[in-house]
């Protein structure tokens, strides 16, 4: 019975602790990303009202770390018939039409001013103009793969919180549980006397 009721114990706080570990790391990773969204789309609408400074993908062996904040991109005219009558790129040295094509055919079918496009890892911005629209798409796939890596250090964390949890509910259960215990052997053995009088 004792043993059952640590047990209890121990279970119940480590859940405890487990749910409110989870939480936590829910509510960091759900405001890194809200932040990282919102630095997305104001880069997006800077993009739209200046366009993108073409600029091809090389690395500077002098400076790793100069090209680390400068997500790429490219920004796209579309007429009202749907056809691309400009491009603008940032980042990307060249893009391939057919990449190009569709992005543009998923922004469009959307009919959304902003959102993603998960397939191609891309987040996009549109603006009505006269003459059609014009689309700016921001990579993400950096991004992505930076979130799955604090996604998987955030789990480790919890796994690790959680077995330190069980070790502290464990040893505390044996503290809290200890004055049970006394009394649970006090009563038994005033039973056992009390027989032993009666049978006497």
């Amino acid at each position: 019975m004792i043993k059952k009721l640590r047990w209890k114990f121990v279970w119940l706080n480590t859940l405890f602790m487990l749910c409110i570990f989870a939480l936590l790391l829910g509510a960091f990773c759900a405001s890194i990303a809200a932040r990282q969204r919102e630095a997305d789309y104001r880069q997006l609408e800077r993009a739209l009202d200046r366009g993108y400074r073409t600029r091809p993908h090389r690395m500077d062996p002098e400076r790793p770390d100069a090209q680390q904040n400068i997500s790429p991109g490219f920004c796209v005219k579309v007429d009202l018939e749907g056809n691309i009558v400009l491009v603008d790129t940032q980042v990307y040295s060249e893009i391939s039409e057919q990449l190009m094509r569709e992005a543009v055919d998923a922004a469009l079918r959307t009919d959304r001013e902003q959102g993603l496009i998960r397939k191609l890892h891309l987040r996009y911005m549109c603006r009505m103009l006269s003459t059609g629209q014009k689309i700016a798409f921001l990579d993400i796939s950096a991004e992505q793969q930076q979130m799955q890596g604090q996604a998987y250090i955030g789990l480790l964390v919890l796994l690790a919180g959680t077995l330190a949890a069980f070790g502290v509910a464990y040893i505390f259960s044996g503290i809290a549980i200890r004055p049970v215990q006394q009394a649970w052997v006090q009563q038994k053995q005033f039973v056992a006397d009390a027989s032993h009088e009666i049978k006497t």
